[in-house]
């Protein structure tokens, strides 16, 4: 059997529940009932988070048997339960979907990896990522045989597809982590005749940068606050710091929304947007490119619906909810006891 742990379970059915349900796969999903965001924006909010990632582990452990397998939804999770069951003498296989660990500082990346490494180095612990060019980082860095990654780009959004509107008159830049404020602030400055709306979670912004004038700031608002931002925008943008995977969620639902995307040149990035074809492609650090690029797709409405509506077509073509079920459940045959 399978067990799916989740941060929280919406009320509609999760796309997993009806692809497992079609292979005639048996798959219980877990979740925190008292799940809140204001967990991951209050100062000290990560402390009760754990702690609620830990009961959620321990849920799912008591529920589930030898040879179960449980499934990670969010990477923290998967370490806990790895934890738990060595505590516990619990035999149980651990597939954690979609690990995202950027680089740390000094002292934040030796902690990590002192976590990280026993228990990803467990016999039945496995990962999936979303692009095969950070085996190599992930396999040296946590010590962690090859063989135990698996590639599993991440699906369409379950949301209505928007008509296109380029209406709005600012470029939306939004996300929990791993945007390059400083970078896109130096884009801004270069560009005031262009207003831009940013969302960004105020733990991981560095205060140290000033914001441009033509640049609104907001913090820690709700996803539907985030997505209505968003969706009355003319673009999205999306300046990363690294070329390990961020800025998915964003693209997917830019996507959806019908939405011409501008982003940082990452191996994950380029699973989904074809540079001048369903979007635009920057390099990593370079706020004139940067600059010239928004400025170039602000003032052409024929290639925002273009790149737009290629990148829409490109996401349903190749990324739905049945392609990342089947390719899961072949993940999940390869690695049952």
């Amino acid at each position: 059997m399978y067990h799916l742990l989740v941060d929280w379970k919406r009320n509609n059915e999760f796309f997993l529940e009806r692809g497992f349900r079609e292979q005639g796969l048996d798959l219980t999903i877990h979740d925190i009932p008292n799940y809140s965001v204001a967990d991951r924006t209050a100062k000290l909010g990560f402390i009760n988070l754990y702690y609620k990632y830990i009961k959620l582990c321990f849920k799912a452990i008591k529920a589930s048997k030898k040879n179960d397998i449980l499934i990670c939804w969010n990477f923290t999770t998967s370490i806990a339960c790895a934890y738990l069951c060595k505590l516990f003498a619990q035999q149980r296989t651990i597939l954690a979907l979609n690990i995202i660990a950027p680089p740390r500082k000094k002292v934040g990346e030796f902690i990590r990896r002192r976590v990280f490494s026993p228990v990803m180095n467990g016999s039945r612990y496995f990962i999936t990522i979303n692009s095969e060019f950070i085996i190599t980082d992930y396999s040296i860095r946590f010590k962690v045989k090859k063989w135990k990654f698996f590639v599993l780009n991440d699906p369409m959004q379950e949301v209505e597809i928007k008509e296109f509107n380029n209406s709005g008159d600012y470029v939306f830049i939004g996300g929990e982590g791993q945007r390059d404020w400083g970078n896109l602030f130096e884009a801004c400055s270069k560009i005031p005749e262009i207003k831009f709306l940013c969302i960004a979670r105020r733990k991981y912004f560095d205060h140290v940068k000033e914001i441009p004038a033509n640049v609104r700031m907001l913090f820690d608002t709700d996803s539907d606050t985030f997505y209505n931002h968003m969706a009355k925008s003319k673009l999205v943008a999306i300046p990363l710091k690294s070329l390990a995977p961020a800025g998915l969620i964003v693209l997917l639902r830019a996507a959806m929304m019908n939405k011409p995307v501008i982003a940082t040149d990452t191996p994950s990035i380029r699973n989904y947007i074809e540079n001048d074809k369903s979007g635009i492609l920057v390099t990593l650090g370079n706020s004139k490119e940067l600059a010239e690029k928004i400025v170039m797709l602000f003032n052409n409405s024929d290639l925002q619906k273009l790149y737009a509506s290629n990148l829409l077509r490109y996401v349903k073509q190749n990324f739905t909810h049945k392609n990342y079920t089947e390719t899961l459940v072949k993940i999940l045959n390869d690695i049952r006891p």
